[in-house]
């Protein structure tokens, strides 16, 4: 994994008292996204400066600090005593880049951003907060949409497949180490850097390698979860780390989200096979009985609003459980 990133400048510095969370933003190709992501950070910085920041260029094809907004929020940070450091990644995939910038940092804590992220007052200081518990292992912050464009109601009823985690709600959540499924989603996910580098070890315990370029694989995030309850860290929902998920207008096309649906349905199920979260039934059932929840599924969706696209979306979901899991083989490992 190492030899396809280059880290510059080395982490060489002597680690200061006063530093306490390393925040990891990765991204590909997100020079537009990026000056909302790091000004919201500066903020933080202004009332809260003891953290790092890793931008992680996961194989872009531009220079993600093009723009003159994003120079001067890394100056401002850079004012407020952050030490910012970027980590170029010659391949692709999220999960790579994730445990990358893990790899770089200086703390224990890792705070996971995505470029099109945008976190609230105080969110740094509120999240750190919550590791004075050794026991913590991941904390799953409250995400909210921001949609560039009209959601249509069948997408809204789906939100949560867009990384969007408000529906928790706004009391506090915490999973045990006996519970194996959790919604530990990515973007917004704060965990110990000690979990990373042990769920990504030579070999990795984890398979799934979430986004790599346009291929629509997920779940990575909840497998960090799973691993971070079978290590023995609980994990938890903080509903007062807040931040905002910008949702393009791409993402609200209907081509787009069938290919979401089926990559998230089968991403489910490969984790179901691998960790037995749940037994499924037979496949070859659900290809029999295909036709009949076809039929089904129309009577469903003339009861709602945006009828064609919630017969397309339930129909696509019952069609990746009968494709069931990705083949293993097909999946290349992050590390």
């Amino acid at each position: 994994m190492s030899d396809d990133c280059a880290i510059a400048p080395p982490a060489t510095a002597l680690l200061p008292r006063e530093l306490r969370v390393s925040v990891v933003i990765c991204s590909h190709n997100g020079a537009s996204n990026l000056p909302s992501t790091l000004a919201a950070l500066a903020r933080n910085a202004s009332s809260f400066g003891h953290f790092e920041l890793i931008i992680v260029d996961s194989a872009s094809t531009e220079d993600l600090l093009s723009a003159e907004a994003s120079r001067h929020s890394v100056a401002k940070l850079e004012a407020f005593g952050v030490n910012v450091v970027m980590i170029r990644c010659q391949r692709l995939g999220l999960t790579l880049a994730r445990v990358e910038g893990a790899r770089a940092a200086r703390t224990d804590i890792i705070c996971l951003l995505d470029d099109d992220n945008e976190v609230h007052d105080h969110y740094i200081a509120r999240g750190v907060s919550n590791f004075d518990d050794d026991r913590l292992g991941v904390l799953v912050s409250r995400i909210s949409p921001r949609f560039a464009a009209p959601a249509p109601s069948s997408i809204v009823r789906r939100q949560h497949l867009l990384a969007i985690s408000e529906f928790l709600g706004d009391r506090r959540i915490v999973w045990d180490p006996g519970i194996d499924w959790c919604p530990t989603i990515g973007a917004g996910m704060w965990v110990r850097r000690r979990i990373l580098l042990e769920i990504y070890s030579d070999p990795p315990k984890a398979v799934l390698p979430d986004r790599t370029g346009s291929k629509l694989i997920s779940e990575g995030d909840i497998e960090i979860g799973i691993w971070a309850g079978r290590l023995g860290y609980r994990r938890t929902y903080a509903p007062d780390v807040c931040l905002d998920h910008f949702i393009p207008a791409s993402r609200l096309r209907i081509c787009y989200f069938l290919r979401l649906i089926n990559g998230v349905v089968r991403s489910q199920a490969t984790l179901n096979e691998i960790y037995h979260l749940r037994k499924p039934p037979r496949r070859w059932w659900r290809w029999l009985l295909l036709p009949g929840f076809v039929l089904m599924a129309a009577g469903v969706a003339a009861t709602r609003r945006d009828c064609l696209r919630e017969f397309a979306f339930i129909v696509a979901a019952e069609l990746a459980e009968c494709l069931g899991p990705y083949d293993l083989s097909d999946l290349k490992e992050p590390a």
